[in-house]
């Protein structure tokens, strides 16, 4: 998954327990599929559009432990 978030997010922001991926267009899907099946624990489930995705995080929390996580993948880290 490190991969496709390094070559596939542009941006992302968390809003309390939610954070808001942008992708280029058409690649938010396929995304939103990987990080389901990858089953990290800090998310409840996502929601896809055409170049964004709804991370659905359990509580603030896990939403600033997967915002850390984001940016570490996001920067090649």
């Amino acid at each position: 998954m490190r991969k496709a978030v390094t070559s596939l997010v542009r941006s992302f922001e968390r809003v309390d327990g939610l954070i808001v991926v942008r992708t280029d267009p058409g690649q938010a899907n396929g995304l939103a599929v990987l990080m389901d099946r990858t089953k990290m624990p800090e998310v409840a489930g996502t929601l896809a559009g055409d170049d964004t995705i709804l991370l659905v995080c359990r509580g603030i929390e896990n939403a600033i432990v997967m915002e850390q996580k984001l940016t570490t993948m996001v920067k090649g880290v």
